[in-house]
């Protein structure tokens, strides 16, 4: 997925949906790291309602909620080991999971 991908599925997350009911000032943060984001993208993309759809490529990276943060966050800390961190370029996100088995002696 890319980059712009991975924020749309932190949006779907019901864990932030609830975080949002309990801090509705959170909405309304600002971010002003990665600017050339809103560069790239242009002006169309302000004033857009987060997480409304219109279309693949326009997830609204603007803003700064709990959501972005951590986007972004993830995007700095690839960015110092000098992978790509473009809204548009390739992220693989990998969920492992470990499982312990064990049996009574």
């Amino acid at each position: 997925m890319r980059w712009r991908d991975l924020l749309g599925f932190l949006r779907t997350w019901s864990s932030l949906h609830k975080y949002h009911a309990l801090y509705t000032e959170d909405l309304n943060s600002i971010d002003p790291r990665f600017p050339e984001d809103l560069e790239r993208i242009g002006s169309g993309i302000q004033g857009r309602v987060n997480n409304e759809s219109h279309g693949d490529d326009e997830t609204d990276v603007s803003g700064g909620d709990i959501a972005v943060r951590f986007w972004k966050d993830l995007r700095e800390g690839v960015r110092s080991r000098g992978g790509q961190f473009g809204v548009d370029e390739p992220v693989v996100v990998e969920w492992p999971i470990a499982l312990l088995l064990s049996k009574r002696a």
